[in-house]
């Protein structure tokens, strides 16, 4: 009887569980699934080490416990990068001298709540919440014209009312799911201005050409 690979594989469970705990305390969102995997754990100790009269397992997992292992160890293991699911190659850039009904008509053709704002070269967003604060301000006139609106004016009044609030996150094209959530997550947690979205450039940097753009509403369902 061939006892090496159940030792091998014995051995790689235990580092396996020795790496999730700091794994968790990096990606505090995977909390919940790493307290599953410790469940998984002791069963799989139980079925090991504690038989029946007969030798017979105690206990047997069922095909949906499994398959949800399976899907865990999955996630934690081999996360996929963020460029693979929400890289775009037609991100429309827009600048501060463009008319803002240019960009609100281009948000309701898309069902895009934001767009992307390139300012001397850096990126930045412009979202309908900066645009409906630009409108509250501008309800105290006489008139409101739009048709001579820029985008420039909708994110200067933003900026006044604001000016630490930093709406957009960055992220390298080899950064991962996780570190999209972690960001999101962290932001809310710290009382941090609200990030509306994060964009995808090679390295992170708001002086790169953005590669992609993710939203929270992107990653409920990943």
């Amino acid at each position: 009887m061939d006892r090496t690979a159940p030792h091998v594989s014995t051995l790689r469970l235990q580092g396996f569980f020795l790496n999730v705990g700091p794994f968790a305390q990096k990606y505090p969102i995977h909390i919940q699934s790493v307290a599953k995997l410790h469940g998984y754990r002791k069963l799989r100790n139980a079925l090991v080490h504690y038989r029946g009269p007969s030798g017979e397992f105690i206990a047997e997992p069922s095909e949906q416990s499994l398959r949800e292992f399976e899907r865990i160890v999955q996630a934690i293991t081999s996360p996929p990068k963020i460029i693979s699911l929400f890289g775009k190659s037609d991100l429309r850039l827009f600048s501060p001298q463009d008319p803002l009904m240019n960009a609100l008509q281009y948000m309701g053709k898309e069902d895009y709540s934001q767009v992307i704002v390139q300012t001397e070269g850096e990126l930045s967003l412009l979202t309908v919440e900066e645009i409906a604060k630009w409108l509250e301000k501008q309800a105290w006139k006489d008139t409101i014209s739009l048709q001579e609106a820029t985008i420039a004016d909708a994110q200067s009044a933003a900026a006044q009312e604001d000016k630490q609030a930093k709406n957009v996150g960055f992220m390298s094209q080899d950064q991962t799911i996780d570190d999209a959530k972690q960001k999101f997550m962290l932001a809310l947690e710290q009382g941090e201005p609200r990030i509306y979205a994060l964009l995808i450039t090679e390295n992170g940097e708001p002086t790169e050409d953005p590669l992609g753009i993710v939203t929270p509403w992107d990653l409920i369902h990943h």
